[in-house]
Order: structure tokens, then sequence, then C-alpha cells
């Protein structure tokens, strides 16, 4: 089976295989707010459930509060031609342990925004299965915190299924990131882009893998992975892995990995125009997570996660 691996850039490990996941079996539940529209909402102490029904339309947001160590299952279900769009919210002082589960059924539309936030460490899973036609955009933006660990598993079950993620980083101080995303091809004609725009600073340590898995056999599925990291200054430290497992022989795939600090050449012709050192970064910075957020239809749910990621640059 071939295989494309690329390491690119400073290395840091944070432990062997990245931030070690605690056991949550005596943790309790997070406190929950939500306001969601057109879906069945269901919870009890561990399990939040989210349903949209055959041709419905739902929006809202649900937000997970840990003062305390907590865990929970959010499990989210569209049924066929269903629509939601959905921002997923969670703030940490202490260690929160999400299970995030997706299941989309035929021609179903989802846009998910997940922003975690807090001062505490934060630990994520994510499985999504899409049915036939499914087409998921999921968003998410990481800033500072303990430590972020993020895992996300993307299954193209149904024929013309397609996943689209932009995930943005602002880490700053001694903040730890360590950000894993799969997307795998099981059918025919399926689409998994994979995108993540980067900003570190301080003394932050960062990981980001990306893979595409395409089986054996299928007939044109397309897979890509860009991404793009800059270190604004001080001793931050990236280690980017993309990578491509293909069994089959009728593909379109592409990645691309830049990693680079913010310098003199960037800053030379905003500096012509008057701008202050801290201004321009801040154009250049904001026009990068523009370009990024294009994929949000949804203005409002795009214009918050960049006030969220930009907030940070500042």
């Amino acid at each position: 089976m071939p295989e494309i691996k690329q390491s690119i850039g400073p290395k840091y490990s944070i432990g062997i295989v990245g931030i070690m996941r605690p056991d949550p079996s005596g943790f309790g539940a997070p406190e929950r707010s939500f306001d969601i529209h057109g879906a069945e909402y269901v919870e009890n102490d561990h399990v939040a459930e989210i349903r949209v029904a055959t041709d419905g339309r739902a929006q809202g947001r649900m937000n997970s509060i840990a003062e305390k160590d907590s865990k929970e299952q959010v499990r989210i279900k569209l049924e066929e031609f269903a629509t939601l769009l959905l921002v997923l919210e969670s703030e940490s002082t202490a260690v929160l342990d999400r299970i995030i589960e997706i299941e989309m059924a035929e021609y179903s539309r989802a846009t998910i925004v997940i922003m975690p936030k807090g001062s505490g460490s934060t630990f994520i899973s994510l499985h999504a299965v899409l049915g036939k036609g499914a087409e998921l955009t999921l968003a998410q933006g990481f800033q500072e915190g303990n430590e972020v660990r993020y895992e996300e598993a993307m299954d193209l079950k149904g024929e013309n299924a397609g996943v689209h993620i932009v995930t943005l980083l602002a880490p700053s101080g001694s903040t730890k990131l360590d950000i894993s995303t799969v997307v795998r091809h099981d059918a025919d004609h399926t689409r998994g882009h994979v995108r993540a725009l980067g900003f570190l600073r301080g003394q932050s340590k960062t990981i980001y893998r990306a893979t595409g898995d395409i089986a054996h056999g299928m007939i044109s599925p397309d897979s890509s992975e860009e991404g793009r990291f800059i270190v604004v200054g001080g001793g931050a430290e990236i280690s980017a892995i993309p990578s491509l497992d293909i069994a089959s022989d009728h593909v379109a795939t592409s990645h691309k990995l830049a990693i680079y600090r913010l310098g003199e050449k960037e800053l030379f012709y905003p500096a012509l125009r008057g701008l202050s050192e801290t201004e321009a970064r801040g154009m250049l910075e904001e026009g990068l997570i523009e370009a990024e957020l294009s994929c949000i239809k949804n203005d409002e749910m795009a214009t918050e996660l960049k006030e969220t990621i930009s907030s940070k640059q500042r």
C-alpha cells in the first residue's frame, strides 16, 4: 500500500504519543446551556442528543462548562435531507473529556463550529459517519489553555459524500495542542478537504497531523490537505505531519505544508503605508483567517469564529 508522509519544520513531542488522555471514569457532568431551534434535544447527566428529522432545518448552539473534572457525550443525528447549523462551545477551568458523535443520513447537510476555551485541559474525540450525498463543513478554533488534545475521524461511507474541515490555531504562552484529523474514503466519488492555519506565539507547543485514507478499489475519491503555520514570535514550536494512505489507482490527491516566521519581508509594504508593526501583523493575519473561513456560508458563524481567533492575535 503506497504511502506519502512528510514532516517539515521544528519538532516537539508532548511525550512519545502526544498529550495523554486521562481516565474519566470518576468525572462528573459539565453544566450545559443550549439554544437550539428546529431539532429535538434530549439530555441526561453525561449525554446530550440532537436529532434533526427528515427535511428538517435546525440551528443553534450548545455550551458545556467544566469548573470541575467533567465528561460528556454529544450525539448528533441528521435524517435524510436534514440541515443543521450548530456552534459547539466549551469552557474549562479543570479537565473536560468530550466525545462527539455525528451521524448523517443521505443528502443531509451540516455546518458545525467547535470552539473550546478556558485555562483548563480539554480532550475531544469526534467521529462522523456520512451517508450518500451527505455534506459536512467543520470549522474549529483552538486558542490558549493548559492543553488541548483533539482527535477527529471522518468516515465517508456513502457515494458522493463530502467533508470540508478548517482548523484555526492560535496558541500562546505555554499552551500545548495535539490535533489529529483522519478522513477515510470508503465509497466512490467522495471528497475530503482538510485545511489548517496557525499563528504560534510564546512558548506554545503544537502537534498537528492530517491523514487521508483511501480504501482499495474506490473510484474517483478526492483528498486534499493543506497546512500553513506561522511562528509569530518567541519560542513557539510546531511538528506538522500530513500523510496520504492510498490503496486505489483512480484518485485525485494532494498535500501542502508551509511553516515560516512572519518577518520583515511580509511587513515591509504595510510599513510603507504608515502601518505600525502591530497593525500590519493584525491585518495580514485577519486576511488569512477570512480566506480560510470562506467555506462557511453562514456569515454569523464565520464572523464569531474569526473574532474569537483574531482577538488572540492582538
